[in-house]
């Protein structure tokens, strides 16, 4: 079977394993000459050994794997996800860590499957955790291929070992016994696998070998340890901790409620270290630009919560997203990794994605990296220039803690100081304002991510479900399709449901991936406040909007340039308050008036007086105009000048009487604030008064978690009702009914396909 053979037909999940195990386009990686390999490899004892798929405790040891059997030594195919593809939580790092490269004794036992058939390697995958894989050197003694060894002369300690980046060498410092110090050099062909035995700190004696070339016959049985590792064991302190948040059975793990994966599919020793010269710009345009093999898998997998593991890979996957420019900003705002990860935890940002069969809406949050245990210490951590300003207002106290081994002043993005506040003899020395001025500094990672988790479990996102979280929605045939079925099959029935394709998943990925439009101009929305038509009761007007006046408002006008919809359905409240309000934008002007001339445009309008009042103005819509400083009586006006896509982030809608005692004018002054200097992702504003009434729309480019305190309160005297828009998704065709969630209180985001 050709692993590459036309895929349209097929899955996401299939097509994205096909492909990803055959991609060969970095010829930095799979050129004539590899920078990094060969590393030792193994074939599994069978296509799909049990072993894979045991549960193994998290023990901080190696543990007994399997046995395989040796093969030639090569190359590491891409990765994909690791776990269950509809595990509700989903990791993205960087790429795939190359532990063999290091020049340690450790480094030297990885070993790497090489897989015979697409069915293996998806299963490998699939079951993949926590753990990876190590030759058991206690079975398997290293043999070492004769001629090609470093040999100690004499006595000795080993100073340092280091690895040459770009080249096959090692370099090993040693100081012997009689006190003198000598460099020695070690390299090896471009099919050998190096053994690297001296350590840092360690004796040897002479005729010890420090280095040579592993010697391992194909076919030789392979015992193989599985070791765990501190990127991927990093998640499982989260889940521990949202279990007792939660008072949850401790049944939650990673593999199974968590899938991990990484943005580029091939492995290296690292990725930003400019020591390891990587192409970075033309590895990124390949794997998660033109072929978006990680885009694909999120769009398929449809997670829930979605963590991006540093701030490299948060802005990897924010600049390959521009159509969602909201998160693609907060790379430009925030330079801190922990600055990131306070943000999207305090507030809730999303990467939502929606056409036949998607229907992602997944919280996204930044983390620190995994690979560094010190990143989830308790901490205070600050930029040095901050320490810096800190240490000189509050020096007595700087000086303590410096004296208490308290700092480092070299730790990851500035300074990290270990404090715990309130506990302790040296911070019951610190000044109360020193304190206070560090605690704003103060990181608890793993308690604020497993907080977050808590959130989502709490607004009915996140579901324990028996032992597990449930899934999300949509099929999977991952583990049982027309190329392979796995013996256990899925757990979870989602090969029972519909997925995915592949074809839908490209062309999705690929309109994510184009400049988002910058939505349509400001000026371009009717601004309508109806009032229920008499005779109509408020069940029936209400019964009414939801079967066919909002459905209808999409299904005739989308086709003609309707670009977003807002309708808000008011309680009643009082004869002058509107019984509905909506924000309906257009292309543009011309293109309202335009449809508004065809005979779909005249039904549409004839539609509405079926249950709106119409004499004496009781209902009506205006184009805004742009405010400058006054009131027009019915007149709806816009802050800003900036098109903006209303259809994305959330909306907040305020309807609410203005003081008369100056109320207006209050409101001018705050209006005129608010445009100079907009509060954060603020980009569109819409008001209109109506006598003594105040009816506005907020448009904030990222969905917010609550109503936001709105700045017009001082002019303000009687809130009659406050909303956020809800997204709901409806189908443009007109033959697929479904009930339009639209009842009195309630802001939908009206989410449909453009035309």
């Amino acid at each position: 079977m050709n692993d590459t053979a036309a895929v349209d037909s097929q899955s996401t999940e299939l097509a994205l394993s096909l492909d990803t195990r055959a991609c060969r386009d970095c010829k930095w990686f799979w050129g004539p000459v590899t920078p990094y390999g060969p590393v030792s490899r193994f074939h599994l004892p069978t296509p799909l050994p049990p072993e894979v798929r045991r549960v193994l405790p998290i023990l901080q040891r190696d543990q007994d794997w399997l046995t395989a059997k040796a093969t030639e030594p090569g190359e590491i195919d891409p990765a994909i996800l690791h776990g269950c593809r509809k595990a509700p939580i989903m990791t993205l790092g960087i790429n795939p860590n190359l532990s063999a490269f290091y020049a340690t004794p450790e480094a030297s036992a990885f070993a790497y499957p090489r897989f015979e058939d697409p069915k293996s390697y998806a299963y490998y995958y699939r079951y993949r955790s926590v753990f990876q894989e190590k030759i058991d050197r206690t079975k398997v003694p290293g043999k070492l291929t004769p001629g090609n060894c470093l040999i100690a002369a004499h006595d000795g300690v080993v100073l340092a070992v280091e690895r040459g980046q770009s080249h096959r060498w090692v370099q090993i410092r040693v100081r012997y016994a009689d006190g003198h110090e000598q460099a020695l050099d070690f390299a090896w062909d471009k099919d050998e696998v190096p053994s690297i035995l001296a350590e840092r700190g360690t004796p040897f004696a002479a005729r010890d070998v420090l280095a040579g070339c592993l010697a391992v016959q194909p076919g030789t049985d392979l015992p193989l340890l599985a070791t765990p590792t501190g990127y991927y064991l990093r998640f499982e302190q989260v889940l521990h901790r949202l279990s007792v948040l939660m008072d949850w059975p401790r049944t939650l793990r990673v593999g199974e409620d968590v899938a991990q994966g990484d943005l580029v599919a091939c492995a290296s020793p690292g990725w930003t270290n400019a020591a390891f010269d990587i192409p970075q710009d033309r590895i990124i345009a390949s794997c998660a630009g033109s072929r978006r093999f990680i885009l694909r898998q999120v769009l398929q997998s449809q997670p829930r919560v979605l963590i991006l593991v540093g701030k490299s890979a948060f802005k990897m996957f924010c600049d390959h997203i521009p159509a969602r420019p909201a998160l693609r900003a907060l790379t430009q705002r925030f330079s801190r990794t922990f600055e990131l990860l306070r943000e999207t935890a305090a507030r809730p940002y999303y990467f939502e994605a929606r056409s036949e069969g998607i229907d992602v809406r997944a919280r996204v949050l930044c983390v620190p990296h995994f690979s560094y245990e010190d990143n989830y210490a308790r901490r205070v951590r600050m930029p040095l220039a901050t320490w810096q300003a800190f240490s000189a207002a509050h020096h007595a106290d700087a000086t303590t803690l410096i004296a208490g081994g308290r700092v480092d002043e070299n730790a990851e993005e500035g300074v990290s100081i270990e404090l715990e506040p309130d506990q302790g003899s040296l911070e019951s020395r610190l000044s109360a304002q020193g304190l206070r001025e560090l605690a704003a500094h103060f990181y608890d990672p793993v308690e604020t991510i497993a907080g977050v988790l808590r959130e989502e479990v709490r607004a009915g996102r996140l579901e324990l479900d028996g032992e597990r979280l449930k899934r999300t929605p949509g099929g999977c045939n991952f583990c049982k399709n027309d190329q392979w079925q796995f013996e256990e099959g899925c757990p979870y029935g989602s090969d029972t449901q519909r997925g995915v394709s592949d074809a839908e998943s490209r062309r999705v990925a690929a309109e994510l991936s184009r400049p988002a439009a910058a939505g349509p101009p400001a000026s371009a929305v009717r601004v309508w406040r109806g009032t229920r038509r008499s005779g109509l009761t408020a069940e029936e007007f209400a019964q009414k909007l939801q079967t066919v006046f909002v459905p209808a408002t999409v299904h005739m006008i989308q086709p003609l340039g309707l670009v977003g919809y807002l309708p808000t359905l008011l309680p009643e409240a009082g004869a002058d308050i509107p019984s509905e309000l909506a924000l309906v934008f257009y292309r543009s002007q011309d293109s309202y008036a335009e449809a508004m001339k065809t005979a779909t445009g005249k039904a549409y309008g004839a539609l509405h007086g079926s249950i709106f009042e119409f004499a004496g103005q009781a209902s009506r819509s205006d184009f805004p105009l742009f405010w400058q400083s006054e009131f027009l009586e019915r007149q709806p006006y816009h802050l800003f000048v900036e098109p903006t896509d209303w259809q994305l982030g959330c909306t907040e809608v305020l309807v609410a009487r203005i003081d008369p005692r100056g109320g207006r004018e209050r409101l001018a002054a705050r209006l005129h604030a608010l445009r100079n200097q907009p509060p954060v992702d603020l980009d569109g504003y819409v008001f209109v008064v109506e006598g003594d009434l105040w009816l506005r729309w907020a448009h904030y480019g990222v969905p917010r978690a609550e109503v936001i305190a709105h700045a017009e309160a001082d002019a303000l005297v009687d809130v009659i009702h406050e909303s956020r828009s809800r997204d709901f998704a409806l189908s443009t065709d007109p033959t697929r009914t479904e009930p339009v969630p639209f009842t009195a209180g309630t802001t939908l985001n009206v989410r449909f396909e453009r035309a």
